[in-house]
């Protein structure tokens, strides 16, 4: 066997293992705590929903009051996107 092939061929070998690993681990974190997504990870998401709709309930308030539609705009387009969960 070639030295390119024998390369490949373990590559492969060793992505196959990581992704087994990976499966099982996320397979047991299951089995033990019924999904991989953790508390705190809502928790975190909740509270960036939270600050958002406070946000835009400020900026429809703002709207009934007869601000400029192109401050309303900027405001809205300064929304920062939601942190990721780890």
């Amino acid at each position: 066997m070639d030295p390119l092939t024998a390369f490949s061929l373990a590559a492969g070998i060793l992505q196959v293992i990581g992704f087994s690993h990976e499966l099982l681990s996320k397979a047991s974190q299951i089995r033990k705590e019924g999904s991989t997504v953790t508390a705190a990870d809502c928790n975190i998401v909740s509270d960036h929903l939270g600050e958002q709709c406070q946000r835009l309930q400020t900026l429809k308030a703002a709207a009934n009051a007869g601000v400029a539609a192109g401050q309303l705009q900027t405001e809205t387009v300064r929304l920062p996107p939601p942190p990721s969960p780890r």
